[in-house]
């Protein structure tokens, strides 16, 4: 069995989550080529009426791209973080909020390996 590495942050915190959205793009500031291809990708090949699923999906940046580029796309958003979700909805408007759902995975006992 291995132990876990100690963070000094807990993403389920609101004041943790938050500094690590403030600072999350600046620090990989090619995320948002990143985002773009998908949104190609998914055009070009899938189409419009899909449904996408981000498992660890933070603080909702892939989404707010995706939902405003992609209108018939219906997005799910799995996290262990309240948060996160809380933070990912704040960067939508209603009409992609209407096409998002955010999923909680409170793993409260540590999985069996």
């Amino acid at each position: 069995m291995s132990d876990d590495v100690p963070s000094p942050i807990d993403l389920r915190l609101y004041a943790d989550a938050l500094e690590w959205q403030e600072t999350a793009n600046a620090k990989r500031p090619w995320r948002q080529d990143f985002f773009q291809y998908y949104v190609d990708f998914i055009k070009a090949h899938i189409g419009n009426n899909c449904h996408i699923l981000e498992l660890g999906s933070g603080p909702g940046f892939l989404a707010q791209h995706l939902l405003s580029q992609l209108d018939g796309i219906k997005y799910h958003a799995f996290d262990f973080s309240e948060v996160m979700h809380t933070l990912a909805q704040e960067k939508l408007n209603a009409t992609e909020k209407a096409r998002a759902t955010y999923i909680i995975g409170d793993f409260k006992e540590p999985m069996a390996r």
